[in-house]
């Protein structure tokens, strides 16, 4: 019987770090004041990002973001004076098992972002 017991402990195990390293139902949640210095990069991985109504980004560097899902909130802010790119979730090497897919981005008729956005995602 604790052979049985093991050995399932094993498999649960096994399937849940299959699970996780796909990243599905992995969501970045920000509500903060976040500075992106020029000539640094900062990197969203999960399948859904959220910006809250209280962020307020000053991105003179990089913000790189592989979602599925992106949502903005009215509210949350974006300035500086450089670039968010957004990168199909399935190129994600942090999640190398996350499936491929176009990004859907929702920006609830928020604050203006301007910024350079380049979309990576050809899906």
């Amino acid at each position: 019987m604790k052979r049985i017991i093991n050995l399932l402990c094993c498999l649960s195990l096994i399937s849940f770090g299959l699970y996780a390293q796909s990243g599905a139902g992995s969501m970045t949640v920000d509500e903060s004041v976040v500075v992106v210095s020029a000539g640094t990069t900062e990197q969203r991985f999960s399948e859904g990002t959220y910006f809250g109504p209280k962020a307020n980004w000053e991105i003179n560097g990089t913000l790189e973001i592989y979602s599925k899902n992106v949502w903005i909130a009215p509210g949350a802010t974006f300035s500086g004076t450089g670039k968010i790119i957004i990168y199909n979730p399935g190129t994600n090497p942090f999640y190398p098992a996350m499936a491929s897919g176009p990004t859907n981005i929702d920006g609830n008729n928020g604050n203006f972002i301007n910024l350079i956005i380049e979309h990576q995602n050809t899906e």
